[in-house]
């Protein structure tokens, strides 16, 4: 189970690229197609060192291979 204030922090942490960027968008459909590549980016392009370098992906699939 997630705490409040560890999920706050994921929350915070998992959008700082969007706030620090200061992004507008055109409209909805814009605004939710970046989202989505910056969403697919993190779970299977970026490595994750709390993952031992590896994208949650992998990690995942991993854990389905070894279980």
């Amino acid at each position: 189970m997630v705490t409040p204030t560890l999920q706050l922090n994921l929350t915070t942490t998992y959008f700082v690229p969007f706030k620090h960027n200061h992004l507008s968008f055109i409209n909805y459909a814009a605004s939710k197609s970046t989202i989505e590549s910056y969403i697919y980016f993190c779970n299977y392009k970026r490595l994750h060192s709390s993952l031992c370098c590896t994208t949650p992906a992998q990690k995942i699939a991993e854990m389905k291979k070894s279980a």
